[in-house]
């Protein structure tokens, strides 16, 4: 992920007291991509079978079209057997906002909670 949304995402873990349970990794600069820097991370989780990309923005907006296929590459390299990455968050959308605060802060509660559901 990137941004402010792993500040959101890290106060959910903490509030859900999974500090211990789940890692969040952010990355800052995605071109040029850091490929090194990713695989030195993911190299100290050698347990780990699942990774998953989150983002604020729907799937067609955000990052994850560019990052999908770099972050696979860095997860072969450095990972200790087979892993999946998934993506978790907005569905695609030709809207860039709900429009409604109400249903905003529903979805944006529900996407907070995602990455967290399989520990709770």
């Amino acid at each position: 992920m990137t941004g402010k949304f792993y500040y959101d995402l890290a106060k959910e873990r903490s509030a859900l007291g999974l500090e211990d349970s789940v890692a969040l990794i952010r990355i800052e600069e995605l071109s040029p991509f850091p490929y090194q820097q990713v695989m030195d991370i993911v190299s100290q989780y050698t347990e780990i079978r699942e990774f998953c990309w989150m983002q604020e923005e729907h799937k067609n907006a955000g990052a994850w079209s560019h990052v999908r296929d770099k972050l696979r590459m860095a997860l072969q390299e450095e990972s200790h057997g087979p892993t999946e990455l998934r993506y978790l968050g907005r569905k695609p959308s030709a809207l860039p906002a709900t429009g409604i605060g109400s249903r905003y802060k529903e979805q944006q509660n529900a996407l907070l909670r995602m990455p967290f559901e399989k520990h709770l």
